[in-house]
């Protein structure tokens, strides 16, 4: 809840377990939501981990189609991920194949399969946006734009992979809006990439932030190790959300490190005060 910190007041907030139906059931007679935004994840590696990616991401989805069926007016907008998707080395569409080999994406594919039955079967309003790499405020300070952001501006190293793995980064405001224009886009629910559509490896995001800040930033490659689930290529054909809902990105990645360093100007310490994230948002 830490990022909710300044707007807190200006919430009602209600708290539960999305693995169990009761609180869930109690909270939705509680909120009435016209809408539901699911963006509830589990993070961690462990194999203790585990249970909790099953039951925030699966048996969560379970419960949430079993309450839309008993309010089938309410609209959900959940959160997918690319690592859904398989390798690829050219633009994925959405209907590529689902093929992912990380825990997170496994979670959500099989999320995502309910999710699409429930559409088809049960005609809910349930669309899916699968997120490619989102940067920007309030990011969580272990991932790597804030870690290279607090090196360079100390002028130390940044330490790198020796592979030249590449992600497509979206900041958080265009993800923010693909939110708030698909739930105005009621029928049919789909499933949309949201992305910029192009791909960066880490050196040159760091040449970005470099330019921006006017230093060169010193690396230290192979000194992070290369992970199994890392690629060559990762990024989106993101057409199909523009010409069915509107949507595309306003930030390229320049813009959208500036907007990030102007952020962290204003709010220095924000890294530093990490907790909990909201499971669950109506």
């Amino acid at each position: 809840m830490w990022r909710l910190n300044d707007i807190e007041n200006k919430l009602v907030c209600h708290t539960a377990d999305l693995a169990d139906y009761n609180q869930l059931a109690e909270t939705f007679d509680k909120s009435q939501p016209e809408a539901v935004f699911h963006l509830a994840t589990e993070r961690g590696t462990d194999l203790g981990a585990r249970m909790g990616y099953v039951n925030t991401s699966i048996l969560g989805a379970v419960h949430l189609i079993n309450l839309l069926s008993e309010a089938p007016t309410v609209r959900m907008i959940a959160s997918g991920s690319s690592t859904e998707y398989a390798k690829s080395d050219y633009a994925i569409p959405e209907n590529y194949p689902l093929l992912p080999d990380t825990l997170h994406g496994v979670v959500k594919a099989s999320a995502s399969l309910l999710y699409r039955q429930a559409v088809l079967e049960d005609r809910l309003s349930i669309s899916q946006l699968r997120l490619f790499h989102v940067y920007g405020p309030w990011e969580s300070s272990h991932r790597f734009l804030p870690t290279a952001i607090n090196l360079a501006l100390n002028k130390a190293p940044v330490p790198l992979t020796a592979s030249l793995s590449r992600r497509d980064w979206i900041h958080v405001d265009d993800v923010v809006e693909a939110f708030l224009t698909a739930v105005q886009y009621v029928s049919p629910p789909g499933i949309y990439n949201i992305a910029s559509g192009i791909e960066y490896s880490n050196e040159q995001v760091l040449d970005i932030l470099g330019d921006i800040i006017g230093n060169k930033i010193e690396r230290i490659p192979g000194a992070m190790t290369v992970r199994p689930t890392d690629r060559a290529h990762r990024f989106a054909d993101i057409s199909l959300a523009l010409r069915e809902i509107g949507w595309s990105p306003k930030y390229d990645l320049r813009t959208g490190i500036e907007n990030t360093l102007e952020w962290n100007n204003q709010f220095p310490d924000a890294w530093q005060n990490e907790g909990a994230i909201a499971p669950i948002v109506f």
